[in-house]
Protein backbone atom coordinates (compact mmCIF):
# COMPACT_ATOMS: atom_id res chain seq x y z
CA UNK A 1 0.00 0.00 0.00
CA UNK A 2 1.47 3.32 -0.89
CA UNK A 3 -1.59 5.29 0.34
CA UNK A 4 -2.80 6.31 3.64
CA UNK A 5 -6.47 7.60 4.64
CA UNK A 6 -7.49 10.01 7.18
CA UNK A 7 -10.87 9.67 8.09
CA UNK A 8 -13.02 12.89 8.86
CA UNK A 9 -16.22 12.99 10.81
CA UNK A 10 -18.59 15.90 11.07
CA UNK A 11 -21.89 15.16 13.21
CA UNK A 12 -25.44 16.92 13.00
CA UNK A 13 -28.45 15.90 14.24
CA UNK A 14 -32.42 16.74 13.72
CA UNK A 15 -34.92 16.22 16.40
CA UNK A 16 -38.83 15.53 16.04
CA UNK A 17 -40.92 15.45 19.01
CA UNK A 18 -44.07 14.05 18.66
CA UNK A 19 -46.99 12.43 20.73
CA UNK A 20 -46.66 9.15 19.28
CA UNK A 21 -43.90 6.53 18.34
CA UNK A 22 -41.66 7.62 15.57
CA UNK A 23 -42.11 5.93 11.95
CA UNK A 24 -39.46 6.15 9.03
CA UNK A 25 -40.15 4.82 5.37
CA UNK A 26 -37.46 4.93 4.18
CA UNK A 27 -19.22 -10.02 -2.94
CA UNK A 28 -16.18 -9.23 -1.19
CA UNK A 29 -13.89 -8.01 -3.80
CA UNK A 30 -10.08 -9.10 -2.86
CA UNK A 31 -8.49 -6.26 -4.90
CA UNK A 32 -10.98 -3.33 -3.57
CA UNK A 33 -9.01 -2.15 -0.60
CA UNK A 34 -10.65 -1.76 2.89
CA UNK A 35 -10.46 1.30 5.10
CA UNK A 36 -7.59 0.01 7.76
CA UNK A 37 -7.29 2.78 9.92
CA UNK A 38 -5.41 1.21 12.12
CA UNK A 39 -2.53 -0.33 9.79
CA UNK A 40 -0.27 2.87 10.26
CA UNK A 41 0.26 5.61 12.14
CA UNK A 42 -1.08 8.25 9.45
CA UNK A 43 -4.56 8.08 10.60
CA UNK A 44 -6.19 10.58 12.31
CA UNK A 45 -9.85 11.40 13.32
CA UNK A 46 -10.42 15.19 13.10
CA UNK A 47 -14.12 16.48 14.80
CA UNK A 48 -15.32 19.11 12.43
CA UNK A 49 -16.63 22.43 14.64
CA UNK A 50 -19.97 21.12 15.66
CA UNK A 51 -22.51 23.23 13.19
CA UNK A 52 -25.14 25.33 14.93
CA UNK A 53 -28.51 23.15 14.39
CA UNK A 54 -30.71 25.09 16.02
CA UNK A 55 -32.88 27.07 13.34
CA UNK A 56 -33.31 31.00 13.62
CA UNK A 57 -36.69 30.84 13.98
CA UNK A 58 -36.60 29.20 17.11
CA UNK A 59 -37.06 30.92 20.43
CA UNK A 60 -34.62 31.81 22.47
CA UNK A 61 -34.49 30.33 26.38
CA UNK A 62 -36.20 31.96 28.62
CA UNK A 63 -35.98 29.71 31.43
CA UNK A 64 -34.70 31.13 34.88
CA UNK A 65 -34.74 28.11 37.17
CA UNK A 66 -31.33 27.24 38.78
CA UNK A 67 -29.32 24.66 36.84
CA UNK A 68 -29.12 21.83 38.69
CA UNK A 69 -25.57 19.71 38.74
CA UNK A 70 -26.50 16.99 36.39
CA UNK A 71 -27.37 20.05 34.05
CA UNK A 72 -24.39 22.08 34.74
CA UNK A 73 -21.83 18.98 33.85
CA UNK A 74 -24.01 18.23 30.76
CA UNK A 75 -23.23 21.78 30.22
CA UNK A 76 -19.31 21.22 29.71
CA UNK A 77 -20.11 18.90 26.82
CA UNK A 78 -22.21 21.47 24.45
CA UNK A 79 -21.53 23.20 21.57
CA UNK A 80 -22.64 26.57 20.79
CA UNK A 81 -25.38 25.56 18.35
CA UNK A 82 -26.47 22.18 20.89
CA UNK A 83 -26.80 24.92 23.67
CA UNK A 84 -29.14 27.28 21.76
CA UNK A 85 -31.24 23.78 20.48
CA UNK A 86 -31.73 22.78 23.87
CA UNK A 87 -32.47 25.81 25.39
CA UNK A 88 -35.17 26.44 22.08
CA UNK A 89 -36.59 23.54 23.01
CA UNK A 90 -37.05 23.61 27.08
CA UNK A 91 -38.52 26.95 26.21
CA UNK A 92 -41.10 25.70 23.41
CA UNK A 93 -42.11 22.27 24.82
CA UNK A 94 -42.93 20.68 28.10
CA UNK A 95 -42.27 17.07 28.20
CA UNK A 96 -44.96 16.35 30.53
CA UNK A 97 -46.93 16.31 27.58
CA UNK A 98 -45.19 14.43 25.06
CA UNK A 99 -45.17 10.56 25.23
CA UNK A 100 -41.68 10.29 22.99
CA UNK A 101 -39.03 11.99 21.67
CA UNK A 102 -37.56 10.76 18.71
CA UNK A 103 -34.34 12.24 16.58
CA UNK A 104 -32.26 10.87 13.89
CA UNK A 105 -28.21 11.16 14.49
CA UNK A 106 -26.32 11.67 11.40
CA UNK A 107 -22.14 11.54 10.93
CA UNK A 108 -20.48 12.22 7.96
CA UNK A 109 -17.42 10.24 7.59
CA UNK A 110 -14.96 11.73 5.25
CA UNK A 111 -11.69 9.63 3.77
CA UNK A 112 -8.49 11.32 1.99
CA UNK A 113 -5.70 9.20 0.57
CA UNK A 114 -2.41 10.60 1.03
CA UNK A 115 0.25 9.97 -1.58
CA UNK A 116 3.34 8.69 -0.08
CA UNK A 117 5.83 8.15 -2.95
CA UNK A 118 8.95 9.93 -3.18
CA UNK A 119 8.51 13.79 -3.55
CA UNK A 120 4.68 13.74 -3.31
CA UNK A 121 4.79 14.03 0.52
CA UNK A 122 3.84 17.67 0.58
CA UNK A 123 0.76 17.46 -1.83
CA UNK A 124 -2.96 18.06 -0.81
CA UNK A 125 -4.33 15.08 0.07
CA UNK A 126 -7.04 13.82 -2.33
CA UNK A 127 -10.62 12.78 -1.21
CA UNK A 128 -12.23 9.04 -2.25
CA UNK A 129 -15.69 7.77 -2.33
CA UNK A 130 -17.10 5.62 0.12
CA UNK A 131 -19.41 3.14 0.12
CA UNK A 132 -20.70 0.02 2.02
CA UNK A 133 -19.07 -3.28 1.51
CA UNK A 134 -22.59 -5.97 1.06
CA UNK A 135 -20.36 -8.84 2.74
CA UNK A 136 -19.06 -6.40 5.80
CA UNK A 137 -22.74 -5.06 6.01
CA UNK A 138 -24.04 -8.41 6.51
CA UNK A 139 -22.42 -9.20 8.99
CA UNK A 140 -23.43 -6.55 11.28
CA UNK A 141 -26.97 -7.75 11.33
CA UNK A 142 -28.75 -11.12 12.32
CA UNK A 143 -30.84 -12.97 9.24
CA UNK A 144 -31.83 -10.40 6.68
CA UNK A 145 -33.29 -7.47 8.41
CA UNK A 146 -31.45 -5.12 6.37
CA UNK A 147 -31.58 -3.75 2.77
CA UNK A 148 -28.49 -3.35 0.55
CA UNK A 149 -29.05 -0.60 -2.33
CA UNK A 150 -26.04 -1.48 -5.02
CA UNK A 151 -25.28 1.62 -6.87
CA UNK A 152 -23.75 1.64 -10.52
CA UNK A 153 -25.22 -2.18 -11.05
CA UNK A 154 -22.24 -3.47 -9.10
CA UNK A 155 -23.54 -5.67 -6.79
CA UNK A 156 -21.18 -5.94 -3.88
CA UNK A 157 -20.76 -1.86 -3.09
CA UNK A 158 -23.65 0.71 -1.99
CA UNK A 159 -26.20 2.05 1.02
CA UNK A 160 -28.32 0.19 2.88
CA UNK A 161 -30.54 0.64 5.58
CA UNK A 162 -32.41 -1.84 8.51
CA UNK A 163 -35.06 -1.10 11.31
CA UNK A 164 -32.47 -2.24 13.85
CA UNK A 165 -28.66 -0.46 14.58
CA UNK A 166 -25.66 -2.39 13.27
CA UNK A 167 -24.19 -4.89 15.98
CA UNK A 168 -20.98 -2.48 15.87
CA UNK A 169 -23.48 -0.19 17.94
CA UNK A 170 -25.97 -2.70 19.36
CA UNK A 171 -23.43 -5.33 20.73
CA UNK A 172 -21.80 -2.93 23.71
CA UNK A 173 -22.34 0.83 23.30
CA UNK A 174 -26.41 0.88 22.86
CA UNK A 175 -26.74 -1.94 25.81
CA UNK A 176 -24.89 -0.01 28.29
CA UNK A 177 -26.75 3.12 26.89
CA UNK A 178 -30.02 1.82 27.67
CA UNK A 179 -29.06 0.05 31.05
CA UNK A 180 -27.19 2.97 32.33
CA UNK A 181 -30.48 5.01 31.95
CA UNK A 182 -32.54 2.70 33.11
CA UNK A 183 -30.38 2.54 36.21
CA UNK A 184 -30.61 6.29 36.56
CA UNK A 185 -34.53 6.25 36.16
CA UNK A 186 -35.52 3.16 38.49
CA UNK A 187 -35.39 0.95 36.30
CA UNK A 188 -37.69 1.74 33.31
CA UNK A 189 -36.86 0.92 29.88
CA UNK A 190 -36.28 4.71 28.84
CA UNK A 191 -33.94 4.68 25.84
CA UNK A 192 -34.96 2.43 22.63
CA UNK A 193 -32.71 3.07 19.36
CA UNK A 194 -34.66 2.25 15.90
CA UNK A 195 -33.91 2.78 12.46
CA UNK A 196 -31.01 2.95 10.74
CA UNK A 197 -29.08 3.81 7.45
CA UNK A 198 -26.04 4.29 5.76
CA UNK A 199 -25.32 6.38 2.49
CA UNK A 200 -23.30 7.99 0.22
CA UNK A 201 -23.93 11.71 0.12
CA UNK A 202 -24.12 11.32 -3.85
CA UNK A 203 -27.78 10.32 -2.61
CA UNK A 204 -28.10 14.05 -1.54
CA UNK A 205 -26.13 15.62 -4.24
CA UNK A 206 -28.77 14.22 -7.15
CA UNK A 207 -31.81 14.33 -5.46
CA UNK A 208 -32.48 17.23 -3.32
CA UNK A 209 -35.94 15.55 -1.69
CA UNK A 210 -37.95 12.32 -2.09
CA UNK A 211 -39.67 12.97 -5.29
CA UNK A 212 -36.62 14.98 -7.03
CA UNK A 213 -34.94 11.78 -8.89
CA UNK A 214 -36.35 12.35 -12.56
CA UNK A 215 -34.36 8.94 -13.52
CA UNK A 216 -37.23 7.47 -10.93
CA UNK A 217 -40.44 8.50 -12.67
CA UNK A 218 -40.56 6.87 -16.01
CA UNK A 219 -40.58 9.88 -17.61
CA UNK A 220 -39.40 8.35 -21.04
CA UNK A 221 -41.79 5.09 -20.94
CA UNK A 222 -44.76 7.25 -20.22
CA UNK A 223 -43.84 9.66 -23.58
CA UNK A 224 -42.32 6.99 -26.50
CA UNK A 225 -44.55 4.08 -25.60
CA UNK A 226 -48.05 5.62 -26.66
CA UNK A 227 -48.22 6.09 -30.02
CA UNK A 228 -49.48 9.63 -31.17
CA UNK A 229 -52.67 8.50 -32.53
CA UNK A 230 -53.53 6.90 -29.25
CA UNK A 231 -52.74 10.24 -27.60
CA UNK A 232 -54.68 12.39 -30.04
CA UNK A 233 -58.00 10.89 -28.59
CA UNK A 234 -58.40 13.53 -26.04
CA UNK A 235 -57.07 16.70 -25.24
CA UNK A 236 -55.81 15.59 -21.91
CA UNK A 237 -54.20 12.97 -22.90
CA UNK A 238 -52.55 14.48 -25.90
CA UNK A 239 -51.18 17.42 -23.70
CA UNK A 240 -49.72 15.67 -21.22
CA UNK A 241 -47.88 13.59 -23.46
CA UNK A 242 -46.62 16.88 -25.38
CA UNK A 243 -45.20 17.33 -21.66
CA UNK A 244 -43.63 14.97 -21.43
CA UNK A 245 -41.78 14.57 -24.55
CA UNK A 246 -40.75 18.39 -24.30
CA UNK A 247 -39.44 17.28 -21.38
CA UNK A 248 -37.21 14.00 -22.37
CA UNK A 249 -36.38 15.57 -25.58
CA UNK A 250 -34.79 19.14 -22.69
CA UNK A 251 -37.10 21.60 -24.00
CA UNK A 252 -38.13 22.24 -20.09
CA UNK A 253 -35.02 24.41 -19.67
CA UNK A 254 -33.35 25.06 -23.11
CA UNK A 255 -30.48 27.12 -21.98
CA UNK A 256 -28.93 24.06 -20.39
CA UNK A 257 -31.52 20.88 -21.56
CA UNK A 258 -29.51 18.11 -19.14
CA UNK A 259 -30.91 20.26 -16.45
CA UNK A 260 -34.42 18.80 -16.47
CA UNK A 261 -33.82 15.77 -18.83
CA UNK A 262 -33.99 12.17 -16.44
CA UNK A 263 -30.59 10.90 -16.64
CA UNK A 264 -29.00 14.18 -17.69
CA UNK A 265 -30.07 15.63 -14.84
CA UNK A 266 -28.79 13.12 -12.42
CA UNK A 267 -25.16 13.04 -14.04
CA UNK A 268 -24.76 16.62 -14.27
CA UNK A 269 -25.54 16.24 -10.30
CA UNK A 270 -22.92 13.49 -9.85
CA UNK A 271 -20.36 15.72 -12.07
CA UNK A 272 -21.02 18.62 -9.55
CA UNK A 273 -20.26 16.30 -7.00
CA UNK A 274 -17.23 15.58 -8.03
CA UNK A 275 -16.00 18.92 -8.76
CA UNK A 276 -16.57 19.46 -5.10
CA UNK A 277 -15.53 16.54 -3.78
CA UNK A 278 -18.41 15.87 -1.92
CA UNK A 279 -17.70 11.95 -1.09
CA UNK A 280 -18.71 11.47 2.10
CA UNK A 281 -20.39 8.17 3.38
CA UNK A 282 -23.84 9.03 6.05
CA UNK A 283 -24.62 7.18 8.91
CA UNK A 284 -28.11 8.03 10.41
CA UNK A 285 -29.37 6.47 13.79
CA UNK A 286 -32.95 7.03 15.19
CA UNK A 287 -33.20 7.38 18.55
CA UNK A 288 -35.83 7.49 20.80
CA UNK A 289 -36.72 8.35 24.38
CA UNK A 290 -40.15 7.09 26.46
CA UNK A 291 -40.88 10.75 28.09
CA UNK A 292 -42.91 9.37 30.88
CA UNK A 293 -40.62 6.84 31.84
CA UNK A 294 -38.17 9.32 32.85
CA UNK A 295 -38.04 9.86 37.17
CA UNK A 296 -39.13 13.85 37.55
CA UNK A 297 -35.55 15.08 38.15
CA UNK A 298 -34.34 13.92 34.61
CA UNK A 299 -37.73 14.55 33.49
CA UNK A 300 -35.72 17.50 30.70
CA UNK A 301 -33.88 17.79 27.62
CA UNK A 302 -30.49 17.68 28.98
CA UNK A 303 -32.01 14.02 29.18
CA UNK A 304 -33.15 13.91 25.91
CA UNK A 305 -29.95 14.97 24.42
CA UNK A 306 -27.69 13.00 26.53
CA UNK A 307 -27.03 10.00 23.99
CA UNK A 308 -25.69 12.01 21.45
CA UNK A 309 -22.59 12.63 23.18
CA UNK A 310 -22.08 9.13 23.27
CA UNK A 311 -22.68 7.87 19.96
CA UNK A 312 -20.26 11.20 19.01
CA UNK A 313 -17.51 10.30 20.74
CA UNK A 314 -18.03 6.19 19.11
CA UNK A 315 -17.85 7.75 15.95
CA UNK A 316 -14.98 10.28 16.90
CA UNK A 317 -12.25 7.58 18.85
CA UNK A 318 -13.52 4.14 17.98
CA UNK A 319 -13.79 4.43 14.07
CA UNK A 320 -12.11 0.68 13.91
CA UNK A 321 -15.66 -0.11 15.07
CA UNK A 322 -17.28 1.15 11.80
CA UNK A 323 -14.13 1.65 9.02
CA UNK A 324 -14.80 -1.84 8.07
CA UNK A 325 -17.78 -2.05 6.39
CA UNK A 326 -16.84 0.42 4.16
CA UNK A 327 -14.46 0.65 1.22
CA UNK A 328 -13.28 3.42 -0.72
CA UNK A 329 -13.29 4.60 -4.29
CA UNK A 330 -11.21 6.59 -6.51
CA UNK A 331 -13.48 9.31 -7.92
CA UNK A 332 -12.79 8.70 -11.53
CA UNK A 333 -13.91 4.62 -11.02
CA UNK A 334 -17.26 5.66 -8.07
CA UNK A 335 -18.91 7.99 -8.86
CA UNK A 336 -17.20 7.89 -11.97
CA UNK A 337 -19.51 5.02 -13.29
CA UNK A 338 -22.39 6.36 -12.69
CA UNK A 339 -21.40 9.15 -14.76
CA UNK A 340 -20.41 6.89 -17.43
CA UNK A 341 -23.70 5.03 -17.45
CA UNK A 342 -26.09 7.79 -17.26
CA UNK A 343 -24.54 8.48 -20.96
CA UNK A 344 -24.81 5.32 -22.24
CA UNK A 345 -28.38 5.28 -20.98
CA UNK A 346 -29.10 8.87 -22.18
CA UNK A 347 -27.96 8.00 -25.85
CA UNK A 348 -30.11 5.11 -25.52
CA UNK A 349 -33.38 7.00 -25.16
CA UNK A 350 -32.52 9.46 -27.59
CA UNK A 351 -31.86 7.01 -29.89
CA UNK A 352 -35.34 5.60 -28.73
CA UNK A 353 -36.50 9.35 -29.33
CA UNK A 354 -35.50 9.38 -33.13
CA UNK A 355 -37.24 6.17 -34.07
CA UNK A 356 -40.34 7.18 -32.19
CA UNK A 357 -40.15 10.64 -34.59
CA UNK A 358 -39.39 8.24 -37.73
CA UNK A 359 -42.34 6.05 -36.74
CA UNK A 360 -44.75 9.13 -37.13
CA UNK A 361 -48.14 8.40 -35.94
CA UNK A 362 -47.97 4.89 -35.97
CA UNK A 363 -45.05 5.22 -32.68
CA UNK A 364 -42.89 2.26 -31.29
CA UNK A 365 -43.57 -1.39 -31.69
CA UNK A 366 -43.51 -3.82 -29.00
CA UNK A 367 -39.96 -4.41 -28.52
CA UNK A 368 -39.04 -0.93 -28.83
CA UNK A 369 -41.78 -0.15 -26.35
CA UNK A 370 -40.21 -2.68 -23.73
CA UNK A 371 -36.40 -1.85 -24.27
CA UNK A 372 -37.77 2.17 -23.54
CA UNK A 373 -38.95 0.64 -20.00
CA UNK A 374 -36.21 -1.63 -19.64
CA UNK A 375 -33.64 1.22 -19.73
CA UNK A 376 -36.27 3.80 -17.92
CA UNK A 377 -35.54 0.86 -14.88
CA UNK A 378 -32.12 -0.22 -15.25
CA UNK A 379 -31.68 3.75 -14.94
CA UNK A 380 -33.60 4.41 -11.69
CA UNK A 381 -31.76 0.98 -10.48
CA UNK A 382 -28.30 2.20 -11.64
CA UNK A 383 -28.72 5.34 -9.29
CA UNK A 384 -30.82 4.13 -6.25
CA UNK A 385 -30.29 0.27 -6.09
CA UNK A 386 -33.69 -0.22 -5.41
CA UNK A 387 -34.23 -3.98 -6.27
CA UNK A 388 -38.44 -2.89 -6.52
CA UNK A 389 -37.92 -0.97 -9.65
CA UNK A 390 -36.87 -4.24 -11.68
CA UNK A 391 -39.82 -6.71 -12.58
CA UNK A 392 -37.80 -10.13 -11.69
CA UNK A 393 -39.32 -12.13 -13.63
CA UNK A 394 -39.33 -10.41 -16.83
CA UNK A 395 -35.51 -9.13 -16.20
CA UNK A 396 -34.54 -12.78 -15.28
CA UNK A 397 -36.11 -13.98 -18.72
CA UNK A 398 -33.95 -11.08 -20.64
CA UNK A 399 -31.00 -12.43 -18.52
CA UNK A 400 -30.36 -9.17 -17.02
CA UNK A 401 -31.05 -10.61 -13.28
CA UNK A 402 -28.22 -13.21 -13.43
CA UNK A 403 -25.84 -10.40 -15.48
CA UNK A 404 -26.51 -8.00 -12.53
CA UNK A 405 -25.38 -10.13 -9.83
CA UNK A 406 -22.33 -12.19 -11.93
CA UNK A 407 -20.88 -9.26 -13.51
CA UNK A 408 -22.38 -6.09 -12.70
CA UNK A 409 -23.90 -5.06 -15.92
CA UNK A 410 -26.75 -4.36 -17.49
CA UNK A 411 -27.34 -6.92 -19.92
CA UNK A 412 -30.12 -7.37 -22.29
CA UNK A 413 -30.77 -10.80 -24.44
CA UNK A 414 -30.87 -9.75 -27.91
CA UNK A 415 -32.32 -13.16 -28.25
CA UNK A 416 -35.42 -12.42 -26.11
CA UNK A 417 -35.86 -8.45 -26.67
CA UNK A 418 -34.14 -6.63 -29.71
CA UNK A 419 -33.75 -3.15 -29.20
CA UNK A 420 -31.35 -2.51 -31.99
CA UNK A 421 -33.91 -2.90 -34.93
CA UNK A 422 -37.20 -2.75 -32.99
Amino acid sequence: MNESENTDIGQDNGTQLQDQEHQYDGQDNSQQQPLSPDTDGNDDVHPRQAPDISPASLPPSSASIPATEDQREHDALYSPGLMRLREALEAKYNLDNISHVSYALAVDVHCTAENTYPGTEGRVSRPVCLLADRNRVAGEFYGSNYTFYPLGFHPAYGNFTSDRPPAFLDNDLFTVMKENMSHQNQGADVLSFGFFQGYSNLKRSIRHGPHDLLASHGLATAALTIPSTEAQRTARLKDKQQRLLAQVRGRLTPDNPGASTPFARERQRVEAAMQANEFAFRFEQVISIDAPRLVRRRRNFSSVLQPIFQLMRLFLKEKQLYAGILRRFNPDIFPGVIVAFARVIEAAIAEMDCCFREAGSKGLGMALSEGVAALDRLGNFCFTGDPRVLPTKVMRLLGTMDSLKTCGWPFISPRMLDIRDG
